[in-house]
């Protein structure tokens, strides 16, 4: 099957629900999002509800990856203290009937990676000189690096990094595909199409939503 990649969608339910409904072909196709799926954007916690029915209804072909936003959350869940982000989307989920040990349980559970023989999706792909690229905290892992990527017979696909003008951006000399492009910043929400072979056979795009644009 191919796979249909969706980069950072950081809140942007509206965005994100327009993308799916256009250009995921649930029958042919793996979906998977490459993680910061919530924070920056005004709708985190309908993003992880829509998630949650996707995983649902699909359970073996819809796959949410944990970005650094997902790792941040999670923490600051456990701190002491939680800031202002955190309960904030806090009160948009318990609204949605999700309990706070639900969401914990299911941020905790989000891979790190989803990868066949020819492709590798990450957060923020592997970094060049990475020993243990599946440290959470380490800053050329898979959710933390902005730095050269390791060159892999694999494609890699990765968010993380917001690309100019909304386009994603492919580099030769890694192999690798950068499709985060701003949703949050008004953008649009990129997702690309994948086959069996690694190749990108099919790129799509969602201008972002108003009602997307209102930050927290």
């Amino acid at each position: 099957m191919n796979v249909f990649a969706i980069g950072d969608v950081h809140g942007c339910v509206h965005t994100f629900k327009a993308l799916v409904e256009k250009a995921w072909d649930t029958e042919n196709s793996f979906l998977v999002q490459v993680g910061d799926l919530i924070l920056k954007g005004p709708h985190s916690g309908s993003c992880i509800q829509y998630a949650m029915k996707l995983e649902k209804e699909y359970p073996y072909q819809a796959f949410f990856l944990m970005g650094n936003h997902e790792w941040l959350f999670i923490k600051e869940m456990k701190a002491d203290k939680r800031q202002e982000r955190v309960l904030s989307v806090l009160r948009q989920t318990r609204g949605l009937g999700i309990a706070d040990d639900k969401l914990l349980d299911w941020l905790e559970k989000r891979p790190l990676v989803w990868k066949t023989p020819q492709v590798l999706i990450s957060h923020a792909g592997r970094g060049k000189k990475v020993l243990k690229p599946e440290q959470k905290d380490h800053p050329q892992g898979y959710l933390m690096n902005r730095g050269p990527l390791s060159a892999l017979k694999k494609t890699q696909i990765l968010g993380h990094i917001v690309q100019e003008q909304g386009r994603p951006l492919f580099k030769t000399s890694v192999n690798a595909w950068y499709i985060d492009t701003g949703a949050w910043l008004g953008q649009g929400l990129t997702g690309i199409t994948i086959n069996d072979l690694g190749e990108v056979t099919e790129r799509n795009y969602e201008q972002t939503h108003p009602a997307d644009l209102i930050v927290q």
